[in-house]
């Protein structure tokens, strides 16, 4: 990554696996009623599409619209796609003065769309209409990671299946460098399939990175790096506006951890101490301290010469040294490596599939998500 590029449940598993889609996928005709410029509907930032789901199955979606149509009331129900339940119409608050449509509704974990009636004076239906926007109850992941997790071009999964699975990716600031899904595309898709419930996963990897870079980068401490401006607090500085933009909208199940590589000149103590500053910082901003970070088993093999074994000692510490942290994916065995280091294709696709088997039934039961807070 350029250096300009940088800156800028507890309930039955059965609710995990169990739930079956009720209806095909709404076809989107080319002129949508909430986006194009004769619009009825218009969603608003206040909307809360996305949102992840408790260990009960359920949180809290927020619809606020425009409405451009002269009307007495409105109701809304949102129709599953995707697992959940759709439940009858309920009614929309309606403010006259900015005309706006708003309302806080609690779903089961799945896949919506929300369809509106609008009212007249006279009680009569005037709009009833399906928003083709994507309502989500589901599982949000964020990344701390080096490139291996942020991805490499050209070796990127792009071919993944996109039906209620985001990933969202760094802003793009130099035209020159295009943020990418790496491997995170295809665990989504894996997870939608076995949960049954929308995914979302920020890739928030950042190339050239470390433990401790991150570790004193959160803190604020000096340290030298010919990429990263201490003095910013990078690369920190740019997970923790995630934290503070984005993931308090949405909530979190975890936080993939993916370093190693690029640890291999420090000590164990090193890499576990500065482990934990990041791990500290961000449970206390995001005031979660029992918000799970799963450790990869993160570095290129062969494991057994001296400077590797450290880490790989380093990280089996950090299942015990450190609270709430459990197991992720054993990706230290992929040898699918274009230049020693990076994964290729068929290395990004082990790469999703072992974070796939990290992420057990017992780990969506055990962890305790954080739900949103705006």
């Amino acid at each position: 990554m350029k250096s300009l590029y940088l800156y800028c449940f507890f309930i039955c598993t059965s609710f995990l696996v169990s739930c079956k889609v009720q209806n095909p996928e709404p076809v989107i005709p080319s002129e949508a009623i909430f986006t194009d410029n004769n619009w009825i509907i218009k969603l608003d930032s206040n909307s809360r599409t996305f949102v992840q789901r408790s260990n009960l199955n359920s949180a809290e979606v927020v619809f606020s619209a425009k409405v451009k149509l002269k009307i007495s009331k409105a109701e809304i129900r949102f129709k599953n796609y995707l697992g959940g339940q759709t439940l009858d119409f309920v009614p929309l608050n309606y403010r006259q003065a900015d005309s706006t449509i708003l309302g806080t509704y609690s779903l089961a974990g799945g896949g919506y769309y929300p369809e509106v009636r609008l009212y007249d004076s006279a009680n009569n239906i005037v709009a009833d209409s399906l928003v083709l926007k994507r309502f989500c109850v589901g599982e949000v992941f964020a990344i701390i990671g080096h490139s291996l997790a942020e991805g490499q071009v050209p070796y990127v999964i792009n071919d993944y299946n996109k039906n209620w699975n985001d990933v969202v990716l760094w802003p793009q600031v130099d035209p020159n460098v295009v943020p990418n899904a790496s491997f995170w595309g295809r665990l989504g898709e894996l997870l939608v399939t076995k949960l049954n419930v929308p995914i979302m996963i920020y890739n928030t990897g950042i190339g050239g990175s470390s433990s401790s870079l991150w570790g004193y980068s959160a803190m604020g401490f000096q340290f030298e790096s010919s990429i990263f401006d201490w003095k910013k607090r990078y690369p920190y500085l740019f997970f923790e506006n995630r934290i503070k933009n984005d993931f308090v909208k949405t909530g979190l199940r975890a936080i993939l951890v993916m370093h190693g590589e690029n640890d291999i000149k420090l000590t164990q103590n090193e890499i576990i101490e500065t482990t934990k500053l990041y791990v500290n910082k961000t449970r206390e901003l995001l005031k979660a301290p029992e918000l799970t970070f799963a450790i990869s088993k993160c570095i290129n093999p062969p494991i057994d010469i001296p400077r590797n074994s450290e880490v790989v000692a380093a990280q089996k510490r950090m299942l015990t040294e450190l609270p709430n942290v459990s197991l992720g994916a054993d990706l230290q065995s992929i040898t699918n490596r274009w230049d020693g280091i990076h994964f290729d294709y068929q290395g990004l696709e082990l790469a999703a599939r072992a974070w796939n088997v990290a992420l057990t039934t017992d780990f969506f039961i055990n962890t305790k998500p954080i739900l949103k807070t705006k």
